[in-house]
Order: structure tokens, then sequence, then C-alpha cells
């Protein structure tokens, strides 16, 4: 989290739920001084930021519920804001700030890493190994930006914890939170009340009392998320399922989505990326596939041992059909890294289980490709999310994130403009970081905000287009005294056309250059594969000094 608050976090915690002005902020929280960190209508910020709300009006009485994109899908994952509320209560605070939000979903990974190591020692493995479920990618990346699903897993693993150790109502409990945290649970939910159905069966005691009482608890996560979800209906009319956008995209046939995905990441064809596929999917992609593939075999093992029952039982009759409902996740989910990662890092737990069933090759195989895929979760998850503020210092180089329009709605190339004069004018200059601190602390060199009105003073018209002839805000970085070129400054787009004598203020991020910190900037347009104005004799480009 320091290195987030060093980067894309600006210096507030607040900023860790990713919160965007496209959907408003909360009118309680507003008051509280919570501020959106995306300010371009095109972005729609992290689902961190919707549940964060939820945990400030538990009930939806007030206007949060205006502020959420599917309201209905994400009030029923009700389980960590609740939680939150409580740490708020036993703090004595009046809401949930983002340090008690942030910090219940620390405490619940921690809580459920010693279960998970609980569990491991319990068959006669090293409790360390439970440190690879903590620090996979989706666990690190939902924990970071306020997502549900680490705590969820989390809640799970204290689940399997009491029931293994015979604490049936303990277990009824951490479920009952895990299947209201993510409602997919429900399956292993499911799978659990069926084998305790099951052991009672052979046991001949299951229409005695005692087996009947013994699966009361079990039932309990299963109808309480069947209670929430009747009572979402009732109060919305509709289920979270049917809410917009999430019906028919999360879930397809057994391993279509992860298929079609994986083949579309290496043919350039990715549903959503297409060719711009980031790097690191070309080895995550299979990787997944490997662990969804490795955990349904791993589960169909346990359930066959007959070593260190209950334990191996009770985990692989939980694990087996979430392992089943993660080979039909659809592209919604496989199509995004944090998608597929967050909703499989559950699977790490009967993979690493298996390990005490292996001969000692064996778990050094097996061990080596786990090994590998931990530290390629953890470099993607540096590289994309603890990077120097890649969303929030980039939100206005996109032009689809500006406009809240597709790149191909504008034309492919545009015909150089021939005349290059503007008028420039710096309005503001302010630091890009609310809390400089961290980013100091982190050795990186200074940001800052410059607010610039811009005036078109040709006679043609300034555009956006996909290739050549789009008209930028932008900069270079030289030295004062060998007049050399150092760097250049992210671009900033102009948006909508900007008719002749026509001005607008548009802002520029800078970071002052780390190998030439005494360079000077020069603030200056410039018309993509034509010229750049301050070098076409543009008299309206801006000199100036940041340190």
């Amino acid at each position: 989290m320091f290195v987030f608050l060093g980067g894309e976090g600006r210096g507030l915690l607040q900023f860790h739920v990713l919160p965007a002005e496209r959907w408003g902020i909360p009118a309680d929280l507003e008051k509280r001084g919570f501020e959106p960190l995306l300010t371009v209508p095109g972005h729609s910020g992290w689902d961190g930021q919707f549940h964060f709300y939820i945990a400030n009006d538990l009930l939806l009485q007030k206007d949060t519920a205006q502020h959420i994109d599917a309201p209905t899908y994400r009030y029923q994952r009700i389980g960590l804001p609740l939680l939150a509320r409580g740490l708020a209560f036993l703090t004595l605070g009046d809401w949930v700030s983002p340090l008690v939000y942030w910090g219940t979903s620390v405490l619940l990974v921690a809580a459920g890493t010693a279960a998970f190591a609980w569990l491991l020692a319990s068959v006669g493995l090293s409790p360390w190994l439970s440190l690879v479920w903590a620090l996979s990618g989706g666990v690190q990346v939902t924990m970071l930006s306020g997502l549900p699903d680490a705590a969820a897993d989390a809640l799970f693993l204290i689940a399997l914890a009491c029931l293994c150790a015979r604490r049936l109502w303990a277990y009824a409990l951490a479920g009952t939170l895990a299947v209201l945290t993510r409602e997919t649970f429900v399956v292993a939910a499911a799978g659990l009340f069926l084998f305790q159905a099951a052991t009672a069966w052979r046991a001949g005691r299951l229409f005695s009392r005692s087996g009947i009482l013994g699966l009361v608890p079990m039932a309990l996560p299963g109808v309480v998320a069947i209670l929430w979800q009747v009572s979402i209906l009732l109060r919305f009319g509709e289920l979270p399922s049917q809410a917009p956008g999430v019906a028919g995209g999360l879930f397809n046939f057994p391993l279509q989505g992860w298929f079609e995905t994986l083949v579309g990441t290496y043919r350039g064809t990715h549903p959503f990326a297409g060719a711009s596929v980031p790097s690191s999917e070309f080895w995550l992609q299979p990787m997944h596939g490997v662990l969804i593939i490795t955990a349904v075999t791993a589960c169909v093992a346990l359930l066959r041992t007959k070593r260190h029952q209950p334990a191996m039982g009770i985990v692989a009759a939980a694990a087996l059909p979430f392992a089943l409902l993660a080979t039909m996740l659809g592209i919604g989910v496989t199509a995004f890294w944090t998608g597929y990662l967050k909703a499989t890092s559950f699977l790490f737990v009967p993979v690493l289980l298996s390990f005490a069933l292996l001969p000692r090759w064996g778990a050094a195989v097996l061990g080596s490709v786990i090994t590998l895929m931990l530290a390629l979760h953890q470099v993607a998850f540096w590289n994309r999310n603890l990077s120097d503020a890649t969303i929030g210092a980039n939100q206005y180089t996109n032009i689809e994130f500006l406009l809240n329009r597709p790149p191909s709605s504008f034309p492919e190339r545009l015909d150089c403009l021939g005349e290059y004069r503007s008028n420039l004018r710096l309005v503001g200059i302010e630091p890009f970081e609310r809390r400089a601190f961290f980013r100091a602390a982190l050795g990186r060199s200074a940001r800052y905000k410059l607010r610039i009105n811009v005036t078109n003073v040709t006679s043609r018209p300034w555009r956006y287009a996909q290739g050549d002839g789009s008209v930028y805000l932008t900069g270079r970085w030289v030295d004062p005294v060998t007049r050399e070129l150092v760097s250049f400054p992210r671009p900033s787009q102009i948006g909508e056309e900007l008719k002749p004598g026509e001005s607008r203020e548009l802002p520029l991020i800078v970071d002052v250059p780390a190998n030439a910190p005494r360079a000077d900037l020069i603030i200056t347009m410039i018309q993509v594969g034509c010229a750049w104005f301050s070098e076409a004799g543009d008299p309206g480009a801006i000199r100036i000094t940041l340190r």
C-alpha cells in the first residue's frame, strides 16, 4: 500500500478504491471530503468504490444506489461492507473510513492465512505454504483495491478450519459471511452440505436426531444466501444476475471462455484488447488454465484418498464444485486478468493440500509450477497495479476516457494543417500528489498538474484522429545549457473539435525528469505526423522551469 500511495494513490488512502466521477459521490461521503481519483467521463474506476459506498449506507436508504453501476449485483456482496461497518463500530467511528475499510480486508486476509496454515499443518505440510494463497495475484490486487474477493476467500478458509475442528456453528457463521461476500461460494457450501449428508448416510444416522441437527448449521450459508437473493428481488424488482451487463457474460460452457480468450491473446483477436494485449497475458492466460485443471484433479485425488480424513475430504468437497464452476467462467471474467485471478485464487487451497499425497518428485514438479505461477502473478501485479500512477496520470491521454467515445468513431487520419499557431496561457500549477511524503520516500521525481488555456488562432479546426493528423497538447523537456532534448511529458487530448478562435482549458500532467532535474519544459501543441508547433515558429509556446 505504501508503494501505491507513492504512485496511483497520490498520497490519499481513499483513492485505493479508484473512485470515478462518472458515478458521482454519495452526498454523505462528499461532505467528508471524499472525492474521485478519475475525473474524466469515460473512466468507470473500479468496483471497490461501490462496496465502500455500501459500507457507509448498509440499508441503501440514502442516495448511494444512484452512485453504483449495478446496485443489485453489488448489494448482494454485502459481507465485506457489513464487517467493515462492524469494525468501525468497534473502533468508535461514526463512519467507515478508508483506513477502516482497507484494514478490514487486511485483517481478514491475515486470519484466512492463519486458518489455511492450520489446515496445512493438520495434514503434515508446512504452514508457510499458506503464503502462496496470500501472495497470489488475485488476493493482492483485490485487497489493494477494496474488492471483496480476497475477503470472501479468507472467510471460507476460516469456515473450513472451523469445520475440520468440528465447530459447526462457527463454520455456519464464517460460511454465511463468505457467501454474502461473494455469492459463488454458495456452491462450495452446497458441496459441504452434500458431503456431510453422505457421511451421515454411510454412518446410518442421516435421519436420526443427531444427523438432522448436524446438517442444520451446514445448510445455514445456503439458506441465508437464498433469502438474501429473494430480499433483493423483492426490494429492487430484479435478481442480481439480471443486472445490466451481468447476465450472459460471466459463465459459459466448460473452459470455453478461457479457450476463446487464450486463442484471442495469441492471435491478436483478444475479446476486449484486440491486438493490444499486455505482455503479461501471454503467460498468465496459460497458467490460468493450468491452475483450474490442476485444482479439479487435486480435488478428485483428495476425495479418493483415505489419508488425513476428514480434513482432505472436507476441503475437496468444497473446492471441487468451486473449481468446476471456475471452468465455466465466461469472457466477461477470463478476458480481464484481475477477473480470472481473483475468481480462482481459492483454487490454490486444494492444489497445495494435495502435496501431502504426492511422492517427493511429484511435489517437486508441482511445487515448481506453483512457484512459477506465483512469480508471474507478482510480476504482473507490480507492473500493472503498483506502477507510477498509470491510470490517474494518464487519464487525459486517452480519447475514449476523455469523451466516453470509442476511437473508431473518429477519422483514421487527417491532413496536415499547414499553419501552426496557438495561444497558450498558463493558468495554474499545482502538485499532482495530495500528500507528497510517500512519493518522496520512494525517491520518485516530483509530479505536477498544469492548467493550460489553449486557443486555436489558426483558420482550421483542430481534431482528434486515430492516426496521423491528431492535435495534442504536450511538451518537451530540454537542457537549458546544451538545449538537448531530455524527455517528453505525457500528452493531453484536446477532446472535441477546437474551432478557430475557440479556447479550452486543458490539464497537462508532467514529471520532472529524474536524470535532468534542472531541465526546462517547453509547452506546445503538436500535430502527429506533421509538426511540432514550437518548431514551426509558433509564438504561443510556453517555457517554464519546474523543480
